[in-house]
């Protein structure tokens, strides 16, 4: 594990040379400090020392130690590797694949390129991966879906590409799956076999497709984010059944159809940003179903008909953007049943008729954006005088 260890040390400290094993066999005697600036903390790394005394490496505690010592001049089984914002600088070798008892791995905020080795997928006992926010480019190894003890894996801000491997399925423990703002293509594959997945992050890459049917199969989901890709198609509708997801981004996509009428069996949705789109048809009443909304971005699409009467049964709702539609109708009055909006956006329709002044008793708006209207009258008195409590940001004309 020592030169594995060593190997990488040289992968990532601006070498663009890797180490021959001749090399390393006196690695005690090397003047570290002789090759440049590279890490940030190099605390003992390749030294005389014991590497698992070496900065951001911890091992199995010794017989008859506590659990807790995990840090000390010896040579045992590394289990965690954190080297965070250490400024490493070069590839991941293959030869990482020589740390078998490693159970976290955390590489994060460095300047690692290249390619993903097919070695990581042979790290058995791994629990936890963070390479985000690095410099990484090329397809996810296939050999990742291996990892079948691994629970969370972090590889967001970076540049891989290529479409998502569908070996992933394969891991059955894995609770969060953040791959967001990369530059992955192709369609989303069945992840079906992620039965404990908690978290989903893919958003701000450049997906295509449909979602899948299958993204209901999920049912541990509570945070699924889609948003900023290029899927297409309606929102499936079997995602009503994922009963305890409490964020549902799929903004700054090409999703047509309408907001499912089985919306309001959704019950713990807390957010749901729909913004950015082609969807269409009336919001459906069952909206007024989700008692934790708290979040409603649902602008910039091509929704028609009527604001529901029903919103006023959100008592938790905080934010609604409905811009930019081709809403009709009346601004319902039951909205004043909403004391904890702070922000209501509803510019740029075709609503008609007057603001209603029971709006007036909604002493928590900071922000209301009603312009772009066929609206009649003006701004009734009791919500201008807001703008001596919270109210910031009025767009209409007071009476």
């Amino acid at each position: 594990q020592r030169y594995s260890l060593a190997v990488l040390f040289f992968s990532t400290f601006s070498s663009n040379e890797l180490p021959t094993l001749d090399s390393l066999k006196d690695l005690e005697d090397k003047p570290v400090t002789a090759l440049g600036e590279g890490w940030k903390d190099r605390t003992n790394w390749l030294t005389s020392k014991g590497h698992c005394s070496w900065a951001g490496v911890q091992c199995h505690h010794r017989d008859g130690t506590s659990l807790t010592n995990t840090v000390y001049d010896g040579n045992e089984g590394v289990t965690v590797l954190n080297l965070t914002a250490n400024n490493l600088d070069g590839t991941l070798p293959g030869e990482i694949k020589g740390l078998g008892d490693l159970r976290i791995l955390d590489l994060g905020d460095n300047l690692i390129q290249g390619t993903l080795p097919a070695a990581l997928g042979h790290l058995e006992a791994l629990q936890m991966l963070y390479l985000d926010g690095n410099g990484i480019d090329g397809t996810l190894p296939r050999s990742m879906g291996e990892l079948v003890h691994v629970t969370h894996i972090y590889m967001s801000n970076n540049y891989l590409e290529g479409q998502i491997p569908v070996e992933l399925s394969n891991l059955s423990n894995l609770h969060t799956l953040a791959l967001y703002q990369n530059s992955l293509t192709g369609t989303l594959p069945d992840l079906s076999g992620l039965s404990a997945l908690e978290y989903l992050y893919l958003d701000s890459n450049y997906i295509t497709g449909e979602m899948p049917e299958s993204l209901a199969d999920l049912t541990a989901l509570t945070d699924l984010r889609l948003g900023d890709n290029e899927l297409t198609g309606a929102v499936p509708a079997r995602l009503c059944e994922l009963d305890s997801l409490v964020t549902l981004y799929l903004e700054e996509n090409f999703i047509g159809g309408s907001i499912m009428d089985c919306v309001g069996n959704m019950k713990s949705l807390a957010e749901l940003q729909l913004y950015g789109n082609r969807v269409g048809g009336s919001i459906p009443d069952a909206i007024g179903d989700l008692p934790s909304l708290e979040i409603l971005y649902i602008d910039d699409n091509e929704l028609e008909g009527p604001l529901p009467s029903y919103l006023g049964k959100l008592e938790n709702l905080v934010s609604v953007y409905a811009q930019n539609n081709l809403l009709t109708g009346q601004i319902p009055h039951e909205l004043s049943a909403l004391t904890n909006l702070q922000r209501l956006y509803l510019h740029d329709n075709r609503l008609q008729g007057q603001v209603p002044a029971q709006l007036g008793a909604l002493k928590s708006l900071q922000k209301v954006r009603l312009h772009g209207n066929d609206l009649s009258g003006q701004v009734p008195m009791d919500i201008c005088m807001l703008k001596d409590h919270s109210l910031v940001d009025l767009q209409g004309d007071c009476a």
